[in-house]
Protein backbone atom coordinates (compact mmCIF):
# COMPACT_ATOMS: atom_id res chain seq x y z
CA UNK A 1 0.00 0.00 0.00
CA UNK A 2 1.50 3.63 -0.91
CA UNK A 3 -0.23 6.51 0.73
CA UNK A 4 1.28 9.36 -1.42
CA UNK A 5 0.48 12.60 0.32
CA UNK A 6 -2.91 12.29 1.22
CA UNK A 7 -4.27 16.20 2.05
CA UNK A 8 -6.61 16.52 4.87
CA UNK A 9 -8.99 19.04 5.77
CA UNK A 10 -10.45 18.95 8.94
CA UNK A 11 -13.91 19.60 10.28
CA UNK A 12 -16.51 19.75 12.62
CA UNK A 13 -18.62 16.45 12.62
CA UNK A 14 -16.40 13.93 14.13
CA UNK A 15 -13.70 15.40 14.06
CA UNK A 16 -12.77 14.13 10.66
CA UNK A 17 -13.57 16.71 7.65
CA UNK A 18 -13.58 15.80 3.77
CA UNK A 19 -10.44 14.16 3.04
CA UNK A 20 -9.19 14.70 -0.52
CA UNK A 21 -6.22 11.99 -1.51
CA UNK A 22 -3.95 11.90 -4.67
CA UNK A 23 -2.97 8.48 -5.60
CA UNK A 24 -4.22 6.72 -2.73
CA UNK A 25 -6.15 3.42 -3.48
CA UNK A 26 -7.75 3.04 -0.22
CA UNK A 27 -8.88 6.48 0.32
CA UNK A 28 -10.28 6.09 -3.58
CA UNK A 29 -11.98 2.69 -2.39
CA UNK A 30 -13.70 4.05 0.62
CA UNK A 31 -14.73 7.10 -1.27
CA UNK A 32 -16.01 5.18 -4.54
CA UNK A 33 -18.13 2.67 -1.94
CA UNK A 34 -19.91 5.96 -0.55
CA UNK A 35 -20.70 7.73 -3.63
CA UNK A 36 -22.40 4.06 -4.83
CA UNK A 37 -24.83 4.17 -1.96
CA UNK A 38 -26.44 8.03 -3.17
CA UNK A 39 -25.71 6.78 -6.72
CA UNK A 40 -29.57 7.70 -9.07
CA UNK A 41 -31.82 4.51 -9.19
CA UNK A 42 -31.85 2.82 -12.17
CA UNK A 43 -34.18 3.42 -14.52
CA UNK A 44 -38.11 2.31 -13.98
CA UNK A 45 -37.16 1.97 -10.04
CA UNK A 46 -38.69 4.60 -7.36
CA UNK A 47 -36.00 5.72 -5.26
CA UNK A 48 -36.16 4.34 -2.01
CA UNK A 49 -35.24 6.69 1.30
CA UNK A 50 -32.13 8.42 1.91
CA UNK A 51 -29.45 5.67 3.64
CA UNK A 52 -28.49 6.63 6.98
CA UNK A 53 -24.94 7.41 6.81
CA UNK A 54 -22.11 7.34 9.95
CA UNK A 55 -19.94 10.57 10.48
CA UNK A 56 -17.57 11.31 7.59
CA UNK A 57 -14.38 9.79 8.50
CA UNK A 58 -12.27 9.88 4.91
CA UNK A 59 -9.99 6.82 4.76
CA UNK A 60 -9.60 6.16 8.16
CA UNK A 61 -11.43 3.14 9.79
CA UNK A 62 -13.31 3.50 12.37
CA UNK A 63 -11.16 0.57 14.59
CA UNK A 64 -7.94 0.87 13.38
CA UNK A 65 -4.89 -2.14 13.43
CA UNK A 66 -1.82 0.60 14.21
CA UNK A 67 0.38 -2.54 13.29
CA UNK A 68 -1.02 -4.05 10.05
CA UNK A 69 -2.21 -0.81 8.36
CA UNK A 70 -0.13 1.70 8.14
CA UNK A 71 -2.77 4.18 6.45
CA UNK A 72 -4.97 3.87 9.89
CA UNK A 73 -1.91 4.05 12.22
CA UNK A 74 -1.56 7.37 10.37
CA UNK A 75 -4.95 8.37 11.19
CA UNK A 76 -5.06 7.66 14.38
CA UNK A 77 -1.64 9.60 15.37
CA UNK A 78 -3.17 12.38 13.41
CA UNK A 79 -6.41 12.08 15.50
CA UNK A 80 -4.18 11.63 18.85
CA UNK A 81 -2.95 15.43 18.52
CA UNK A 82 -5.51 17.23 17.30
CA UNK A 83 -6.86 19.00 20.25
CA UNK A 84 -4.55 17.26 22.81
CA UNK A 85 -2.46 18.88 25.54
CA UNK A 86 0.65 18.37 23.22
CA UNK A 87 -0.63 20.58 20.37
CA UNK A 88 -1.83 23.38 22.61
CA UNK A 89 1.89 23.14 23.91
CA UNK A 90 3.41 23.01 20.50
CA UNK A 91 1.15 26.35 19.68
CA UNK A 92 1.95 28.00 22.55
CA UNK A 93 5.63 27.47 23.01
CA UNK A 94 9.08 27.98 21.63
CA UNK A 95 9.23 24.45 19.80
CA UNK A 96 12.26 24.76 17.03
CA UNK A 97 11.45 23.33 13.08
CA UNK A 98 15.26 24.65 11.80
CA UNK A 99 17.74 22.85 13.57
CA UNK A 100 19.80 24.65 16.48
CA UNK A 101 23.11 24.57 15.62
CA UNK A 102 23.44 26.31 11.99
CA UNK A 103 26.91 25.11 10.42
CA UNK A 104 29.66 27.74 8.30
CA UNK A 105 28.41 29.23 5.53
CA UNK A 106 29.27 26.29 3.05
CA UNK A 107 28.92 23.80 5.42
CA UNK A 108 32.01 21.89 6.91
CA UNK A 109 35.43 21.28 4.31
CA UNK A 110 35.66 18.11 4.33
CA UNK A 111 34.68 14.83 5.28
CA UNK A 112 37.09 14.33 8.46
CA UNK A 113 35.41 17.74 9.86
CA UNK A 114 32.00 15.99 9.25
CA UNK A 115 32.39 13.05 11.05
CA UNK A 116 34.05 14.95 14.06
CA UNK A 117 31.11 16.87 14.00
CA UNK A 118 29.02 13.97 13.84
CA UNK A 119 31.00 12.03 16.69
CA UNK A 120 30.58 15.13 19.03
CA UNK A 121 34.41 15.84 18.52
CA UNK A 122 34.84 19.47 19.64
CA UNK A 123 37.56 21.14 21.44
CA UNK A 124 37.81 24.85 23.02
CA UNK A 125 40.85 26.71 22.82
CA UNK A 126 39.72 29.74 24.33
CA UNK A 127 37.58 30.29 27.63
CA UNK A 128 33.46 30.22 27.45
CA UNK A 129 31.93 32.33 29.64
CA UNK A 130 29.27 29.65 31.79
CA UNK A 131 27.05 32.30 32.80
CA UNK A 132 23.12 32.24 31.98
CA UNK A 133 20.85 35.21 31.55
CA UNK A 134 17.10 35.86 29.84
CA UNK A 135 17.09 37.00 26.08
CA UNK A 136 14.37 38.20 23.96
CA UNK A 137 12.88 36.35 21.15
CA UNK A 138 11.28 38.06 17.95
CA UNK A 139 9.12 36.54 15.61
CA UNK A 140 8.06 37.67 12.63
CA UNK A 141 4.48 38.45 12.93
CA UNK A 142 5.05 41.20 15.00
CA UNK A 143 5.19 38.67 19.14
CA UNK A 144 8.47 38.67 21.14
CA UNK A 145 8.73 37.02 24.76
CA UNK A 146 11.55 36.68 27.17
CA UNK A 147 13.09 33.33 27.66
CA UNK A 148 15.92 31.77 29.48
CA UNK A 149 19.08 31.12 27.87
CA UNK A 150 21.98 29.11 28.37
CA UNK A 151 25.51 30.07 28.98
CA UNK A 152 28.15 29.76 25.59
CA UNK A 153 29.55 26.62 27.53
CA UNK A 154 26.17 25.12 27.85
CA UNK A 155 26.21 25.33 24.39
CA UNK A 156 28.98 23.73 23.67
CA UNK A 157 29.19 20.92 25.65
CA UNK A 158 25.83 20.09 24.05
CA UNK A 159 27.68 19.61 21.20
CA UNK A 160 30.89 18.18 22.99
CA UNK A 161 30.72 13.90 23.16
CA UNK A 162 33.84 14.18 25.41
CA UNK A 163 35.16 11.84 22.59
CA UNK A 164 38.57 14.83 22.41
CA UNK A 165 39.02 14.84 25.87
CA UNK A 166 42.67 14.98 26.77
CA UNK A 167 43.81 13.35 23.41
CA UNK A 168 45.30 15.21 20.50
CA UNK A 169 45.32 12.35 18.49
CA UNK A 170 41.87 12.73 18.00
CA UNK A 171 40.50 14.84 15.04
CA UNK A 172 38.10 17.58 16.69
CA UNK A 173 36.66 21.16 15.51
CA UNK A 174 38.54 23.68 17.39
CA UNK A 175 36.20 26.90 19.01
CA UNK A 176 39.11 29.37 18.60
CA UNK A 177 36.31 32.16 19.94
CA UNK A 178 32.72 32.98 20.43
CA UNK A 179 30.43 36.03 20.65
CA UNK A 180 26.68 36.73 21.21
CA UNK A 181 24.82 36.72 17.99
CA UNK A 182 21.27 36.21 16.69
CA UNK A 183 20.34 33.23 14.43
CA UNK A 184 17.03 32.84 12.40
CA UNK A 185 14.89 29.80 12.73
CA UNK A 186 11.40 28.23 11.63
CA UNK A 187 9.87 27.03 15.08
CA UNK A 188 6.20 26.01 16.13
CA UNK A 189 4.76 29.71 16.62
CA UNK A 190 6.14 30.58 13.07
CA UNK A 191 9.84 32.19 12.26
CA UNK A 192 11.85 34.10 14.16
CA UNK A 193 14.97 36.12 15.52
CA UNK A 194 16.64 33.75 18.71
CA UNK A 195 19.64 34.69 20.61
CA UNK A 196 22.81 32.44 19.69
CA UNK A 197 26.16 31.65 20.94
CA UNK A 198 28.66 32.07 17.83
CA UNK A 199 31.31 29.61 17.92
CA UNK A 200 34.49 30.35 15.90
CA UNK A 201 36.43 27.41 14.34
CA UNK A 202 39.83 27.20 13.26
CA UNK A 203 39.95 27.30 9.37
CA UNK A 204 36.82 28.72 8.90
CA UNK A 205 35.63 32.07 7.96
CA UNK A 206 32.06 32.23 9.19
CA UNK A 207 30.95 31.12 12.23
CA UNK A 208 29.22 28.04 13.76
CA UNK A 209 26.02 29.50 15.23
CA UNK A 210 24.53 27.35 18.17
CA UNK A 211 20.77 29.09 19.44
CA UNK A 212 21.15 30.17 23.20
CA UNK A 213 17.34 29.54 24.69
CA UNK A 214 17.30 26.94 26.68
CA UNK A 215 14.62 24.86 24.84
CA UNK A 216 11.16 23.38 26.87
CA UNK A 217 10.48 19.88 26.77
CA UNK A 218 8.98 18.71 23.55
CA UNK A 219 5.70 17.40 24.32
CA UNK A 220 4.52 13.79 24.96
CA UNK A 221 2.84 11.83 22.30
CA UNK A 222 -1.04 11.84 22.69
CA UNK A 223 -0.88 8.41 21.49
CA UNK A 224 0.62 4.92 22.41
CA UNK A 225 3.40 3.78 20.19
CA UNK A 226 3.21 0.66 18.06
CA UNK A 227 3.45 -2.77 19.93
CA UNK A 228 6.68 -3.49 19.19
CA UNK A 229 6.86 -7.09 20.75
CA UNK A 230 6.42 -8.98 17.78
CA UNK A 231 10.11 -7.60 16.12
CA UNK A 232 10.83 -4.47 14.33
CA UNK A 233 11.86 -4.69 10.56
CA UNK A 234 9.77 -7.08 8.82
CA UNK A 235 8.54 -6.02 5.37
CA UNK A 236 6.15 -3.58 4.97
CA UNK A 237 5.84 -2.89 8.95
CA UNK A 238 6.25 0.63 10.28
CA UNK A 239 9.94 1.52 11.20
CA UNK A 240 10.88 4.51 13.57
CA UNK A 241 11.82 8.00 11.81
CA UNK A 242 14.76 9.32 13.86
CA UNK A 243 15.11 12.97 13.65
CA UNK A 244 13.88 15.97 11.32
CA UNK A 245 16.47 17.12 8.67
CA UNK A 246 16.92 20.59 7.16
CA UNK A 247 13.50 22.21 5.27
CA UNK A 248 13.11 23.44 2.32
CA UNK A 249 12.91 27.06 1.69
CA UNK A 250 9.55 27.16 0.81
CA UNK A 251 8.82 24.54 3.42
CA UNK A 252 7.20 22.35 0.55
CA UNK A 253 9.89 19.38 1.37
CA UNK A 254 11.27 18.19 4.53
CA UNK A 255 14.43 15.61 5.58
CA UNK A 256 14.08 12.75 7.99
CA UNK A 257 16.58 10.55 9.32
CA UNK A 258 16.25 6.81 9.33
CA UNK A 259 18.59 3.72 9.84
CA UNK A 260 19.33 1.84 6.91
CA UNK A 261 20.70 -1.73 6.86
CA UNK A 262 22.72 -3.62 4.07
CA UNK A 263 20.36 -4.29 1.82
CA UNK A 264 17.05 -2.45 3.22
CA UNK A 265 15.32 0.95 2.04
CA UNK A 266 12.03 2.51 3.18
CA UNK A 267 9.00 3.49 1.48
CA UNK A 268 7.59 6.88 3.16
CA UNK A 269 4.13 7.52 3.36
CA UNK A 270 2.57 11.13 4.56
CA UNK A 271 -0.80 12.11 5.76
CA UNK A 272 -1.04 16.34 6.13
CA UNK A 273 -3.90 18.11 8.53
CA UNK A 274 -4.05 21.43 9.56
CA UNK A 275 -2.59 20.80 12.64
CA UNK A 276 0.19 17.70 11.92
CA UNK A 277 2.33 16.09 9.49
CA UNK A 278 2.40 12.51 9.62
CA UNK A 279 6.10 10.81 8.27
CA UNK A 280 5.97 6.73 8.12
CA UNK A 281 8.20 4.46 6.75
CA UNK A 282 8.34 1.07 6.40
CA UNK A 283 10.68 -1.50 5.59
CA UNK A 284 11.29 -2.15 1.72
CA UNK A 285 13.31 -5.70 1.37
CA UNK A 286 16.33 -5.48 -1.16
CA UNK A 287 17.05 -8.00 -4.21
CA UNK A 288 16.64 -11.91 -3.02
CA UNK A 289 19.75 -12.62 -4.92
CA UNK A 290 22.17 -9.83 -3.04
CA UNK A 291 24.22 -10.52 -0.60
CA UNK A 292 23.64 -8.36 2.27
CA UNK A 293 26.10 -7.09 5.60
CA UNK A 294 24.64 -6.23 8.65
CA UNK A 295 26.01 -2.76 8.69
CA UNK A 296 23.49 -0.12 9.72
CA UNK A 297 23.92 3.74 8.99
CA UNK A 298 21.95 6.69 8.96
CA UNK A 299 20.18 7.90 5.96
CA UNK A 300 18.64 11.10 5.06
CA UNK A 301 15.33 10.74 2.81
CA UNK A 302 13.67 14.51 1.78
CA UNK A 303 9.92 13.77 1.47
CA UNK A 304 7.40 15.85 -0.03
CA UNK A 305 4.83 17.43 0.78
CA UNK A 306 1.40 19.08 -1.13
CA UNK A 307 1.70 22.15 1.23
CA UNK A 308 4.01 24.03 3.27
CA UNK A 309 5.04 22.79 6.41
CA UNK A 310 4.29 26.00 8.10
CA UNK A 311 3.42 25.63 11.94
CA UNK A 312 2.42 22.42 11.90
CA UNK A 313 3.53 19.68 14.12
CA UNK A 314 6.00 16.74 12.07
CA UNK A 315 5.06 13.35 13.94
CA UNK A 316 6.55 9.76 13.80
CA UNK A 317 3.85 7.52 12.54
CA UNK A 318 5.68 4.41 14.78
CA UNK A 319 5.85 6.27 18.46
CA UNK A 320 3.53 9.73 17.86
CA UNK A 321 6.28 11.70 18.96
CA UNK A 322 7.35 15.36 17.45
CA UNK A 323 10.38 14.96 15.37
CA UNK A 324 12.96 16.78 16.52
CA UNK A 325 15.57 18.72 14.51
CA UNK A 326 18.94 17.49 13.97
CA UNK A 327 21.92 19.40 11.34
CA UNK A 328 22.55 16.78 8.25
CA UNK A 329 25.98 17.97 7.53
CA UNK A 330 26.53 16.01 4.29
Amino acid sequence: MRIRNPRAEWGSRGGWGRRQATGLLVAGVLIAGVMGCGADPEAGREPGPEPSRGPDVGPCPPEPDARHDRMARLCAVAGAWEGSDAARRWAEEFHPLDSVVQLPEGGLRDDSDVRAFENGSVRASTSLPDEAADGSIRWENGESGTVPLMSAAAAFGAMDSGIADGSTDVHALEVTGVERGEMRLRTSRGPAQVPAWLFTLDGYDTPLRHAAVALPEPPAAPVDPVDDEDGNGGEGELQGVGALGPLSEDGLSVTVRWLRGGCDGRDFDVLETDASVVIAASAVPGPPDRVCTTEVRPVWQTVELERPLGERAPLDAFTGEVLQPEPAPE
